[in-house]
């Protein structure tokens, strides 16, 4: 997958972690393939990050490589789409109805937030 923008400026930004980035940074480590240690949980992070020693967590973001987005527009929008699949196939009773939406589904919701697949 890749994240679809405008021409990113090059520009790196190195700056303190902020909660909301947490599950990000833990996902971008499991598909590097780090290893791990007993604190690499978002629980730790998220206690770090809010501690006074959270300044020390530093994320290195690429200016332009993620395109502006209202989250709580496109939170609502995701669950809608969501919660909708769900209520159909549980006034249906065709379990195939979720099976066949995931696929279109995902891309879908993906793309909206600027994911090409």
């Amino acid at each position: 997958m890749m994240i679809e923008s405008q021409e990113p400026t090059g520009a790196v930004a190195i700056r303190p972690c902020r909660a909301e980035e947490c599950e990000a940074v833990l996902t971008l480590w499991r598909r590097a393939g780090a290893i791990p240690s007993p604190t690499d949980t978002l629980e730790e992070l998220l206690r770090l990050v809010r501690s006074e020693h959270g300044d020390g967590f530093l994320v290195a973001v690429q200016e332009g490589a993620i395109p502006k987005l209202d989250t709580r527009v496109a939170t609502l929008a995701w669950l809608g789409a969501v919660n909708e699949v769900v209520i159909q196939w549980l006034s249906c009773g065709e379990p195939d109805l979720l099976t066949e939406a995931a696929p279109a589904l995902t891309p879908m919701l993906l793309r909206s937030i600027g994911v090409r697949t």
